[in-house]
């Protein structure tokens, strides 16, 4: 008897259990690093679902074909549904994007350009430096933003 009740207990409980904490996401508190072959993405926690859209700006970079040397770094603010900003670069044959967000200050793009220097430690820039081909990845995102219908603003390089 006491074997049935203690076991339809257990399941109540795991039935409220379950419905207060299914819904619920998990909040990541170290930055997600998404490392492929010729793309290295680094994001805040709370931008993983910014994943598929960096993504397609790698794919509308390599089907203009490969830089012929590294690509300085390109900095956005991107709008949205949460606002962040996103830097993108080339370095020997990796395609390298990382995305925060905003401070709050109007320290914007020197906030970016820090978390973006420290990724690349390791990854100077060579040179020469293919400062043409920065022109069409500043291209490739407007072209990506705008297909998503997402607003960019160009931040600097």
């Amino acid at each position: 008897m006491w074997a049935f009740e203690l076991t339809v207990l257990i399941v109540v409980i795991a039935v409220v259990v379950w419905a207060i904490r299914g819904g619920k996401q998990a909040v990541l508190e170290s930055p997600l690093v998404i490392d492929r072959p010729g793309l290295y993405i680094t994001l805040a926690p709370q931008l993983g679902r910014t994943q598929a859209f960096i993504e397609n700006i790698a794919k509308q970079c390599s089907a203009a074909g490969s830089p012929v040397g590294d690509v300085p770094t390109q900095f956005f603010e991107v709008s949205a549904e949460r606002g962040y900003l996103l830097a993108a670069s080339w370095r020997a044959g990796v395609w390298y994007f990382q995305g925060i967000l905003p401070d709050g200050a109007d320290r914007q793009l020197q906030h970016v350009r820090a978390f973006s220097e420290a990724v690349l430690v390791n990854r100077p820039l060579a040179e020469p430096a293919d400062v043409q081909y920065a022109q069409r990845l500043r291209q490739a995102v407007e072209q990506v933003a705008q297909a998503s219908g997402i607003d960019v603003r160009f931040l600097g390089a």
